[in-house]
């Protein structure tokens, strides 16, 4: 059995929790964020996927709620590396 194998046996999501993690801190280049998402079907870990949001992009906001947004809604689990305050993105409460 792999690492991942048992990874994904142990970590199972309670339906009703669900995780957003932010951190405010300065990323290298032209980066504005990194979003890390992570999926879960019946039996626990289906999938992570990383994005970087880049800052030359021209709605780059927009791309940020996009992606945080569908995420948190279907029900993932999302952890955040931005430069901007989370107040800015309208995620309170952090």
């Amino acid at each position: 059995m792999s690492w991942i194998d048992k990874l994904r046996k142990t970590e199972k999501q309670e339906p009703d929790k669900q995780y957003l993690y932010f951190v405010r801190q300065q990323l290298k280049q032209q980066v504005y964020a990194v979003v890390r998402v992570t999926w879960y079907d019946e039996d626990g870990i289906y999938s992570v996927t990383e994005t970087r949001v880049n800052k030359r992009d021209a709605e780059v906001i927009e791309e940020f709620s996009d992606i945080v947004g569908n995420a948190l809604t279907i029900g993932a689990d999302v952890s955040v590396i931005c430069v901007e305050k989370s107040e800015r993105l309208d995620l309170h409460d952090l």
